[in-house]
């Protein structure tokens, strides 16, 4: 039987998750959702917000 290799595309360590996205999502996840969201406009600026606040020294230290 004539098969052929099908390289593996999925990366044993994909980039797309590191331990920075940890960090960065448990942090942001923390920020956003201290007390219930009215809607998605409200839930869009708590994210934003949220973001603004993390620095380069946080994001060294992970």
């Amino acid at each position: 039987m004539d098969r052929k290799r099908r390289s593996n595309t999925v990366a044993t360590r994909s980039p797309d998750i590191t331990a920075l996205d940890f960090f960065l999502w448990g942090y942001v996840k923390t920020i956003v959702y201290q007390s219930p969201i009215r809607d998605t406009d409200e839930l869009k600026s708590r994210i934003t917000a949220a973001i603004q606040t993390v620095d380069s020294a946080m994001l060294h230290t992970t």
